[in-house]
């Protein structure tokens, strides 16, 4: 567990926002093989001190804690389980993340119940 705090806390220079949001313009689904592009909207705000991320697609949002592993480019991937915040509907969502040298770009695709796959491409940055 200490290996990979220190991976994560050594991805990024010091003084540099412990806060960013990403937010996608479209994505892409696929099912068995085939991926078509979408026009999904999914939004992403990742607490890098507190480890923790907020997900949202559309009305539904999410949170969860997660364990992020730095890469020696400068990125940052996380897997995560989240589960509906307090108040909003719906089950549980799963995904993996990939936060982008530079953190102008994160990669996020999600695993349905029904065995497809949607990945949503995203634009990031600091938030105030």
């Amino acid at each position: 567990m200490l290996l990979v705090l220190a991976l994560g806390a050594m991805a990024w220079p010091a003084g540099a926002a412990d806060l960013l949001s990403c937010r996608s313009a479209s994505g892409f689904e696929c099912r068995a093989g085939l991926c078509e592009r979408q026009n999904l909207h999914t939004n992403l705000t990742v607490n890098f001190d507190r480890k923790e991320i907020s997900y949202c697609v559309g009305e539904g949002c999410y949170g969860a804690r997660v364990a992020m592993v730095g890469a020696e480019d400068g990125g940052v991937s996380f897997a995560f389980d989240a589960k509906p915040e307090q108040g909003r509907n719906g089950g549980r969502t799963d995904g993996l993340v990939t936060i982008h040298p530079g953190r102008n770009a994160a990669t996020i695709g999600n695993f349905q119940a029904d065995g497809s796959v949607t990945f949503n491409l995203m634009d990031c940055g600091e938030r105030p």
